[in-house]
């Protein structure tokens, strides 16, 4: 926890992972630089990003591969993924609306850790940066049985505290 005076400003730059466009058509040096910087990992870059980094450089014949394999550009706009897809069964918009409406009834500087003790109550797993260890949310997600009600339980348990 920063610990702010009465005007003291905080900057934070992080990736939104929101992004425009297919990740595979991503200018290769930019995934090199968020590799360099930390925000996407090796093995990120090249499943995620379809760029191979070798020894700190972007090995283009090996991404030109990479992305020209069958599937790879026909992903569509609005197809999230399977990972994306088992987070959703489980945290669907409703249940991370009500988490958020619960949320505001805490004070602003306490509600990340509100929202983390929510979530490492699920499984600890899901309180992991991407950048340290990334962790396939289809089989975490599969292991946590009844992750949805014990979501349920925890909002509450927000409510009524």
């Amino acid at each position: 926890m920063i610990e702010l005076s009465e005007g003291d400003t905080v900057t934070a730059y992080m990736s939104g992972a929101g992004g425009y466009g297919h990740a595979f058509k991503r200018e290769p040096l930019n995934v090199l630089r968020d590799v360099e910087t930390g925000v996407v990992t090796l093995e990120g870059a090249a499943r995620d990003y379809g760029v191979v980094i070798m020894d700190g450089n972007v090995d283009m014949p090996a991404t030109s591969a990479l992305r020209a394999q069958p599937g790879i550009a026909s992903v569509s706009q609005n197809e999230f993924g399977k990972e994306r897809m088992a987070w959703e069964d489980v945290f669907s918009d409703e249940r991370v609306c009500s988490l958020t409406d619960a949320l505001e009834k805490h004070p602003p500087a306490r509600r990340q850790r509100v929202r983390n003790k929510v979530f490492g109550t699920i499984d600890s797993r899901l309180l992991v940066p991407a950048t340290s260890r990334r962790y396939d949310f289809c089989t975490l997600l599969d292991e946590c049985e009844g992750a949805g009600s014990e979501f349920d339980q925890q909002i509450v348990e927000l409510n009524t505290s």
